[in-house]
């Protein structure tokens, strides 16, 4: 029996969290960016979700760091930045119906979606150098970028309790 290291089974948990924005993010294209009330609800559910699937991006990239195989780290990182893209997307749809206005939520007064942006455009230029990735920054800024959405979510809770 062939057996698989831990960073192909987070790459296929991975894979399939992306999958899982992707639909997430049509159906969002396709209301026009209106979101019923009951959706509305749900809206820091999606975030939580966007959330983990960053966390588990982290342990991606960090599990196939110690892979030997140049294809499947470059593999990690794209699908990093992919999930980073879904994700700055998908907030910028959902700032309708989150309790906080979007441009509020910055990291090193730098707006969040910007600083998805560069840590994805830095991600797709370490991609397919011969030098290996600097995997720690890249790591330390989706860290950060979780931390500062997980405390928005907190006070957006926080938010919703107090007006119930």
């Amino acid at each position: 029996m062939m057996e698989f290291p831990p960073a192909y089974f987070l790459m296929a948990k991975l894979e399939e969290e992306v999958q899982n924005q992707r639909k997430l993010l049509n159906v969002l294209l396709a209301s026009g960016g209106r979101i019923s009330g009951k959706a509305r609800l749900r809206t820091l559910e999606h975030i939580k979700r966007l959330i983990s699937t960053l966390k588990l991006t982290v342990m991606t990239i960090e599990a196939t760091d110690r892979v030997s195989d140049d294809y499947t780290r470059e593999s990690a990182l794209l699908m990093g930045a992919e999930c980073l893209s879904f994700t700055a997307l998908t907030l910028e749809l959902l700032e309708k119906s989150f309790p906080i206005f979007l441009e509020s939520i910055t990291l090193y007064e730098e707006p969040i979606v910007e600083r998805m942006e560069g840590t994805l455009s830095f991600i797709e230029s370490c991609v397919g150098k011969s030098e290996p990735s600097p995997t720690e920054e890249i790591v330390q800024s989706i860290d950060e970028i979780i931390r500062v959405l997980e405390y928005y979510v907190n006070v957006g809770e926080r938010s919703i309790r107090d007006m119930v």
